[in-house]
């Protein structure tokens, strides 16, 4: 496991083994992904961050936690227990605890849907938890990527609800040849 009380930055591609706790510090976790033709999803997660004794990937008692980097393999989670095998579980100081950057794989999409973007970030018992990341504002719409390059996406609906667009500027070039 890795405690941190200082300032750092951890740019994950490999194993850590039982979590990363933040105890008064300010810490950047970037956990790095790849296209990988044999994933069940075409893309990986490079670093793989095992849980703590509280049961979460990374806790904040403390500080400033800022995750700028994170891959999920679903537009959302639906139930407790999807989101305690998939999303991101956190615990502690939420609000003192940021999302950037989301990459989303669209591999099952469907852009009549509504997707949840609070489902993302689960506590211990897959309770989603996005909603209190980012000084209580969520997770921004604005942040989520999809990894394909072909859709954008807005908010949709309530807070916290977004759906996909196709991304018309990406309609040409090397994002289409890729499609095609």
């Amino acid at each position: 496991d890795i405690t941190n009380k200082g300032t750092a930055t951890i740019r994950n591609q490999g194993k850590i083994q039982q979590g990363i706790i933040n105890d008064g510090g300010t810490l950047t976790v970037i956990n790095d992904f790849r296209r990988d033709e044999n994933a069940a999803d075409g893309y990986r997660a490079l670093g793989e961050i095992g849980k703590t004794t509280s049961g979460v990937h990374i806790e904040n008692k403390s500080g400033q936690l800022h995750i700028n980097a994170w891959y999920f393999n679903k537009e959302d989670y639906a139930t407790a227990e999807e989101r305690k095998n998939n999303a991101l579980l956190v615990s502690g100081d939420y609000q003192n605890i940021t999302i950037g950057d989301s990459f989303i794989n669209t591999k099952g999409l469907d852009v009549d849907k509504t997707y949840n973007s609070y489902s993302l970030i689960a506590d211990k018992d897959g309770n989603a938890v996005g909603d209190k990341v980012n000084n209580g504002q969520g997770i921004d719409v604005n942040k989520l990527h999809s990894i394909s390059g072909i859709y954008s996406f807005e908010n949709f609906g309530g807070a916290g609800q977004y759906r996909a667009n196709i991304n018309r500027d990406e309609l040409s070039g090397r994002i289409l040849a890729q499609s095609i």
